[in-house]
């Protein structure tokens, strides 16, 4: 790569004004009073001159217009620079102190109260950005009746009182189309910046307005490109503030930073990115898995973030009172979710990527607030066991719009394994789907092996039973009754979870006994399909007892299950095999460590 490159979108309107050709000047109804001098080449923001009106003394508001008539793309905006010297003898911006001005003639105009003597107290040149476009933006005011063509463009000022009596007071300078500006090239040894790029468009020879300098780094509006679909962008920086202006009379959207171009390389460590509008907020975006890393940074009142993939790093990062985050892959250790402004129902944080968050989300914070909403969203693309860690959530209950977790799958059934996780944690499900939350599960790993030569064997039959102490069910006793194939299992705080697998006997109707992967209906029932028509209630002396496993060891010898356990848990049981080459079975036995699980190894004899 070369060094970094900036460009814009923005076109002209009218940049240089060497005359007051083209040039309108407007009082309160349209028509015109007083002077302009042009070129004024002593107080401009960009260039080597502005035009500049004189002032008046008596209450009055007075302006001008030039005429450029000119397209105005779709997302684009007129961007135009304006200067009051007398800002206190204006009215307030509520009632059009200072004023944008775009229509279709002198006396057809729509007026956009951009500033006032109560916003712009300091006064100084500032850009404004507005959209002209018919039903884009509603205007303040308008004079006469302006259509949907773009043919003037200017600024008018409200003196409600008294006004200054000296000078030129009133100016405008640049007026351009235009929204994007991108930011291209870098490498390490002059890496693309926040504070070069701002330098560049800021420059007195540009000043695009879409791009400002300021104390702590930058002040951005439009359309922000850290890279495009064609050219990849390198940049390094820290410790700096990137300002969102405030854009009232643009389209929501307008304000947007992207990251673009799967070769683009980016680090940035200690940038916090704050939007000044309400309304339109702004939004960052990472495109096509870009290497993009946001170290220790912070977002502040933006709308939303879009993470770009596996290559985005956002570790100790912290969104705080903005829309919703989405990851895609990328790496959120120990970021907060502080204060979202997300619609009720919606989500702070939402995951609807088929790998398991555990190791990408781990150490995160969220905090609720009084917005009814939930942590985190899982969508239909998130897997069915997934585990939370060290995750901390504050605020959240119920299975409402406040829950914890929301589940967009309609079916089956997701387990959600939570260790090391603070504060309620809670599921809000849709239709049949089941979610199972599991607080810090143990596992309990039976390896087997042949005793011999120590391979593992794949396919040995596993069955591993709670025994007498523990907190699992041994021997509970329990009612069954039928409905169709369904039976239903009254078995008082049962502490089961939906899939888990029981050992049902004494049943006089042995459709019943046996081992059964069981539905949870409620803490103190479940349900189980049976074959053929028992009679129901089923009679005899019932009992139900945990099977821990129950199932074939994969091509590595292993067979597991995690769960968590109040008390340590005692278990019997047996591996088989049970098909050439044949091996004796072993009988299996122990304690299962309620904090830290439990490795088994069961080293089968052969047996021919």
């Amino acid at each position: 790569m070369a060094a970094p490159a900036y460009a814009t979108d923005l076109a002209t309107i009218i940049i240089e004004m060497p005359n007051t050709t083209g040039w309108t000047l407007i009082s309160s109804g349209g028509g015109g009073a007083n002077s302009l001098t042009a070129p004024e080449t002593d107080d401009f923001i960009q260039g080597a001159n502005c035009i500049s009106r004189n002032p008046w003394a008596s209450a009055a508001i007075r302006g001008m217009v030039y005429n450029a008539a000119t397209t105005i793309a779709a997302g684009d905006v007129v961007v135009v620079w304006i200067k009051s010297d007398a800002t206190q003898a204006l009215a307030t911006v509520a009632s059009g102190g200072i004023q944008a001005l775009i229509g279709s003639g002198t006396g057809a105009l729509n007026c956009y109260y951009v500033d006032g003597s109560d916003t712009a107290v300091k006064g100084g040149w500032i850009a404004y950005f507005i959209d002209p476009r018919t039903g884009s933006v509603t205007p303040s005011t308008t004079i006469g009746s302006p259509s949907g063509t773009t043919s003037y463009f200017g600024a008018r000022w409200s003196v409600p009182v008294s006004g200054p009596s000296k000078g030129f007071p009133f100016k405008i300078d640049a007026i351009r189309r235009g929204r994007n500006i991108e930011i291209t090239a870098g490498d390490s040894g002059t890496p693309a910046t926040w504070a070069a790029a701002a330098v560049h468009a800021d420059a007195t020879a540009q000043r695009w307005g879409l791009l400002q300098v300021t104390d702590t780094g930058a002040k951005v509006a439009g359309r922000l490109y850290w890279g495009t679909s064609g050219t990849a962008v390198y940049s390094r920086d820290s410790n700096k503030t990137i300002v969102l202006a405030k854009t009232p009379f643009t389209v929501s959207d307008f304000t947007q930073i992207i990251v673009s171009n799967a070769s683009t390389d980016i680090e940035w460590t200690g940038i916090t990115i704050s939007a000044l509008d309400t309304a339109n907020r702004g939004t960052f975006t990472v495109l096509n898995n870009a290497a993009f890393s946001y170290l220790a940074g912070a977002f502040e009142d933006i709308n939303t973030t879009t993470d770009g993939g596996t290559n985005s790093v956002w570790d100790g990062t912290v969104w705080r009172r903005t829309n919703a985050v989405t990851a895609a892959g990328g790496s959120f250790l120990d970021c907060a979710i502080r204060l979202p402004t997300v619609a009720t129902d919606a989500a702070g944080f939402i995951y609807n990527v088929a790998t398991d968050p555990d190791g990408v989300i781990d150490g995160m914070t969220f905090t609720k607030g009084t917005n009814s909403h939930h942590a985190i969203e899982f969508g239909t693309s998130a897997p069915t066991t997934m585990t939370i860690r060290d995750c901390n959530f504050t605020g959240f209950s119920g299975t409402g719009t406040a829950a914890t977790l929301n589940f967009l799958r309609t079916t089956g059934s997701t387990t959600v394994n939570l260790i090391g996780c603070t504060g309620t944690i809670t599921a809000q499900v849709t239709g049949s789907h089941t979610v199972t939350l599991v607080t810090d599960p143990v596992t309990l790993s039976v390896h087997v092996q042949n005793i011999n030569t120590g391979a593992a064997i794949s396919g040995a039959r596993v069955y591993v039973l709670a025994a007498a102490t523990g907190p699992l069910p041994f021997e509970d006793t329990v009612t069954i009754t039928r409905s169709g194939s369904t039976a239903t299992v009254a078995h008082t705080s049962h502490g089961f979870d939906t899939n888990h697998w029981v050992k049902i006997e004494g049943a006089d109707q042995e459709e019943y006994n046996g081992g059964k992967q069981i539905t949870v209906t409620g803490v103190n029932s479940y349900t189980f399909a049976v074959s053929g028509t028992p009679t129901t209630p089923a009679t005899g002396t019932i009992l139900a007892t945990a099977i821990i496993i129950f199932g074939t060891t994969n091509g590595s010898g292993d067979i597991t299950d995690s769960r968590s356990y109040g008390s340590d848990q005692d278990f019997t049981g047996r591996v088989r095999y049970s098909s050439s080459p044949y091996y004796k079975s072993s009988p299996l036995s122990g304690t299962i460590d309620n904090a830290i699980g439990l490795p088994v190894t069961v080293s089968l004899i052969p047996d021919e």
